[in-house]
């Protein structure tokens, strides 16, 4: 009986068997076709990654660390990407999270062993979308510090109108009347509880994290921002706490003190647009998202000022960066947007957080003024991120307000009142006490609110530059408080007016004169002057700090800084201890 024999060694060995039986010219018939086999493409590999420029250095850190669980990126394009780009990234294993429509872009979840391979097979065919960036979605935290708690039953300089200085003889319009008219400040944040200080400003709440039909799944182009409803809000809109506090010091009437406690804007309306979750975190698409449905919704909740208290790393210039382009986008549909600077101050410079590096909006430092009426004893809050921002060196932040120890609307039971009770304990159910640039920088949103009730045709830019104009100045330097203190009064009576009011960029002149701000004469426009601005600009003739240090180049310092590093941003020691730092 014969067996059968089962070539395994396919066409070479079979075409040496007929060659030699004698069939050469057959022989070499196969070996020739053998030979133009072409080997199967190379997967991309990791390398491949690194030498893409438009992968941040970041990307290829986190898939290189991450071999098991998904990555989240954001993924932008040179135009709004359609149904074959959400199928291919589908068919590599990856979920949309969140669709623009500010930014064209995506922000997805992938296997980070198909980063690489997706890159490049995702290049334009016949004018398709083209990826022109992928970047980290990386962790966006809220930016507050935890002062001490109060020792004995604060008195009147604990508000934030009194913060501010309220009670001059200067007229501001009334804080008590209403009307069709009302500026609504749109606050992206943790979300707001309703609370008796927030009855009558509240318009609604919107939450970014509702549920969907069908999480992850590729159901349509429509920007997700269209899904999201604006419903009344309830005692647990905000689970974290954050949100409601800063509402208080926007819009809150101090109903529950008998006024005592009352914010710096009390006729303005308010709409929260909850991003960060129960533990103060979210991602630059979530807060992507947010500002596509307040831009979408300006016209019909007159929607004029935006406040984010919020903040987070950066790894690439603000020209690039999708958080940047979706405020600056916010910026350039009339809406001022305002944020908080960060509170690293301790670690050193360059330390402004995300989306406080746009050069365009208000970005807003933290002022330390022990509660008191006098301006002599104000200084510069420690925690106070100081600038110039990296990368960019814009002067930042353009100026500080009070956002030390302000007593403001508590959210019982939530995440921050749990953890941190020592601080309304002697101010009851209604209030609690916080700290940081997160308090800081709606001091100056709800005073943007004021002007532009007053002035109801002022742009972003004028409302900026009139505010930096007039902030008082403070000890120190300019990348420590901008232009200096936070000045309501006398920026509701200034009269100057500009279409750009761009933070302007710092230079490095080693042969002339250091590190020197550029005029602005021919920037904003006539009338205004880096010296009017900042009035120590000889300060930074010596330039002592930078003029010969790495700074200035491209080194990130983020990215390997133990400040950066998921034991301190997002897990925060310094909150979270049980020992609470003194106030500044």
């Amino acid at each position: 009986m014969h067996r059968r024999l089962r070539l395994r060694y396919g066409a070479p060995l079979l075409a040496l068997l007929i060659g030699l039986a004698g069939g050469d010219s057959r022989a070499d018939r196969i070996l020739d076709l053998t030979r133009n086999v072409k080997p199967r493409p190379r997967k991309p590999t990791l390398p491949d990654l690194r030498n893409d420029d438009r992968v941040s250095r970041e990307v290829a850190d986190i898939v290189e660390q991450s071999p098991g669980a998904d990555v989240e990126l954001i993924l932008t394009f040179d135009q709004p990407p359609g149904v074959i780009e959400f199928q291919k990234i589908s068919f590599f294993g990856g979920k949309i999270l969140y669709a623009f429509e500010g930014v064209n872009g995506v922000a997805v979840s992938m296997p980070p062993d198909r980063v690489a391979e997706f890159l490049a097979t995702a290049s334009a065919v016949d004018g398709a979308p083209t990826i022109q960036g992928v970047g980290w979605d990386a962790p966006m935290n809220f930016a507050m510090d935890i002062a001490r708690s109060a020792s004995s039953m604060p008195g009147e300089s604990g508000s934030a109108a009194a913060a501010m200085g309220a009670g001059t003889a200067v007229e501001l319009p009334d804080i008590t009347a209403r009307g069709p008219a009302d500026v609504t400040i749109a606050l992206i944040d943790s979300g707001v509880d309703i609370h008796n200080d927030l009855d009558l400003q509240l318009l609604g709440c919107v939450d970014v994290f509702q549920p969907k039909d069908e999480p992850g799944a590729i159901q349509s182009l429509t920007p997700s921002h269209r899904g999201l409803e604006l419903l009344a809000c309830t005692a647990s809109s905000d689970p974290f706490g954050h949100g409601t506090h800063i509402a208080g010091i926007l819009v809150g009437n101090g109903d529950k003190s008998g006024g005592l406690y009352r914010g710096i804007a009390p006729q303005a309306d308010l709409i929260s647009v909850r991003v960060l979750d129960d533990q103060g975190q979210s991602t630059i698409g979530a807060v992507i998202t947010a500002l596509d449905w307040v831009v979408a919704n300006k016209d019909p909740y007159n929607i004029r000022v935006a406040n984010l208290s919020l903040g987070g790393p950066f790894f690439v210039n603000a020209d690039k960066d999708p958080l940047v382009r979706a405020v600056e986008r916010a910026w350039n549909a009339g809406i001022v947007v305002v944020t908080s600077a960060g509170n690293h101050g301790k670690h050193g410079n360059f330390l402004i957080t995300r989306p406080g590096n746009s050069s365009r909006v208000i970005t807003v430092g933290s002022l330390t003024d022990w509660n008191s009426q006098e301006f002599v004893d104000d200084f510069m809050s420690t925690f106070s991120s100081r600038g110039p921002t990296h990368l960019d060196h814009f002067l930042k932040p353009d100026l500080v307000a009070p956002g030390n120890r302000i007593i403001a609307t508590r959210t019982p039971g939530s995440t921050l009142d749990m953890l941190l009770p020592g601080l309304s304990g002697a101010l009851g159910a209604s209030y609690i006490e916080m700290s940081g640039t997160s308090m800081a920088a709606p001091m100056v949103a709800a005073s943007a609110a004021l002007m532009i009730s007053k002035e109801p045709t002022l742009n972003p830019d004028t409302v900026k530059a009139r505010l930096m104009a007039t902030a008082d100045d403070l000890p120190g330097t300019p990348i420590e408080h901008g232009t200096g203190r936070l000045n309501v009064v006398e920026a509701m009576l200034h009269t100057g007016y500009t279409q750009y009011a761009a933070s302007p960029a710092l230079k490095l002149d080693k042969e002339c004169c250091g590190v020197i701000i550029p005029e602005l004469d021919g920037v904003w426009g006539p009338g205004w002057s880096s010296l009017s601005l900042w009035d120590d600009v000889a300060l930074w003739n010596d330039a002592v700090l930078w003029s010969d240090t790495a700074l200035w180049s491209d080194t990130v310092l983020w990215s390997d800084a133990v400040l950066w590093s998921d034991a301190v941003l997002w897990g925060d020691a310094v909150l979270w201890s049980d020992s609470i730092p003194d106030p500044d």
